[in-house]
């Protein structure tokens, strides 16, 4: 029982012979996921799709056509053209691009031949829309658990996150998807027949998916742009119920969306902050950056460009070197500084040795736009007196 390729002209006519039934379906749209085939017999067209020795048998760009037998699979074609049916020969199996693994779904729901076997008379012919279905979307309704691992952060927890997008999906084994339809094909076999329960599935399989790309080291911040590895772990998951049971595959997948709980995300940005505390060199640009955008406010300048205006023990006022101008003393030491638990002194906001942060029963204020220093450091005027600049939580040193 096999197809041999012909030519036929405009009239659908083969070597003028217009006795022959032809066996077709009309192009299949993108919402059409199977129907029967359509017979054309003495110039009529019939709802009768029953093929017959010697008819002729048209597949489109972009189709599968399948020949059952009852419940058995007799010839596939997935080749575009026109063949004449010769049910003396073995089935020819015109995979197309769909590749021969699916000569081992065809060794379990076809039938063993022997050459000129008589066939049956229920043959019927149907036809499954091969393309890529696009445009099938998902949402979370629930939140997905995500473990997410960073080990430079401490991190390493189940995380709640929401997604939405579009996944695209094929029929890759039209037998087993032949095989797998309620009740078979009695009417045209529309997405929507479908999707709902597809839909389903293809959620449930998102936390097992999750779970297998947070385990090769991809971040949920990450996954929208690692969709093909997640469309990959889908299938992986998937594999017993679509590809397995009903012959379909994810093609692709787009992530619109990704959001983790707000408890979650405040977890994490503490984390990444206090990490920054940790290391001292992580600390040091930290600062540098705060100290880039106050000055680009206009609110600050360097200590350093700021020379330090102190009065000398014998009388002498408005020393700005490190001797005093009249007896020459050296400049004494800065106090108001504060101790470190490790034992570090300091007059910054955080521990020049360990990078901790100065308790907060420890304040230290200085002028953040001229510099100046009260003497209590902990206890400033409302107002700077060298350049009338309000004392608020931005002169905090």
């Amino acid at each position: 029982m096999g197809l041999t390729r012909v030519e036929i002209d405009a009239d659908g006519n083969v070597l003028a012979e217009d006795w022959r039934d032809f066996v077709y379906a009309d192009a299949l749209g993108e919402d059409t996921l199977a129907v029967r085939g359509l017979r054309k017999a003495g110039g009529r067209r019939g709802n009768e799709n029953l093929i017959f020795d010697g008819s002729i048998v048209n597949v489109l760009d972009g189709q599968c056509m399948l020949i059952m037998d009852r419940s058995m699979v007799v010839d596939l074609c997935a080749e575009p053209g026109a063949y004449v049916y010769d049910a003396s020969t073995e089935p020819s199996l015109l995979f197309g691009n769909l590749g021969e693994n699916l000569l081992s779904t065809f060794d379990t729901a076809g039938v063993l031949y022997e050459k000129k076997r008589s066939p049956s008379k229920e043959q019927r012919v149907y036809y499954f829309n091969i393309h890529e279905m696009p445009g099938s979307a998902f949402e979370t309704e629930r939140p997905v658990l995500f473990r997410e691992v960073d080990a430079s952060i401490g991190l390493d927890a189940d995380i709640s996150i929401r997604c939405y997008g579009e996944y695209t999906y094929r029929i890759a084994d039209p037998m087993l998807f032949c095989l797998s339809a309620p009740e078979g094909i009695q009417e045209p076999l529309t997405r929507d027949m479908l999707e709902e329960q597809l839909d389903t599935e293809f959620l449930e399989a998102l936390g097992h998916a999750f779970a297998m790309i947070s385990g090769m080291g991809i971040r949920y911040g990450a996954i929208p742009g690692r969709a093909m590895e997640l469309a990959d772990a889908l299938n992986d998951v998937l594999y017993t119920t679509w590809r397995g049971h009903r012959g379909i595959e994810i093609v692709s997948l787009t992530i619109g969306g990704l959001k983790a709980s707000g408890e979650d995300e405040a977890m994490i940005r503490e984390l990444r902050q206090n990490a920054v505390l940790r290391v001292p060199g992580m600390l040091s640009t930290r600062m540098d950056g705060e100290g880039n955008a106050r000055q680009k406010r206009g609110r600050w300048h360097p200590p350093s460009s700021v020379p330090r205006v102190w009065s000398c023990a014998c009388g002498a006022a408005g020393n700005t070197g490190p001797f005093c101008v009249d007896c020459g003393k050296p400049m004494p030491p800065e106090t108001g500084g504060w101790t470190c638990v490790c034992g570090e002194m300091n007059k910054t906001r955080y521990c020049a040795a360990c990078g901790r942060p100065r308790p907060m029963n420890h304040p230290k204020f200085r002028c953040d736009r001229c510099g100046w220093e009260p003497d209590d450091a902990a206890n400033p005027p409302k107002l700077c007196p060298e350049c009338g600049d309000v004392f608020d939580e931005r002169d905090l040193a």
